[in-house]
């Protein structure tokens, strides 16, 4: 699971898809999560790919990460602040 901007170059969206696509081929029944901010539209996506844009509240969002068995983060960088 992956909740980002998809179009912010820095959390690596895009080797992640990639990443997974490679995994796969070799797991079918593996899934992945992108929670991206509402609006954006990806691409078109593996079907293992489930993409959510939609607002979530807090207890959604903690759901989304009980139910994973990974999060993963492929950013290069991330804001200071």
């Amino acid at each position: 699971m992956l909740i980002a901007a998809l179009g912010d170059r820095r959390k690596n969206t895009e080797a992640l898809i990639s990443a997974f696509c490679r995994l796969a081929a070799r797991m079918p029944e593996a899934r992945l999560i992108l929670k991206s901010t509402p609006g954006e539209q990806p691409a078109a996506l593996h079907p293992g790919i489930i993409y959510i844009n939609d607002q979530l509240s807090d207890a959604q969002i903690t759901a989304l990460y009980e139910l994973a068995f990974a999060y993963v983060s492929p950013h290069h960088s991330k804001a200071g602040g």
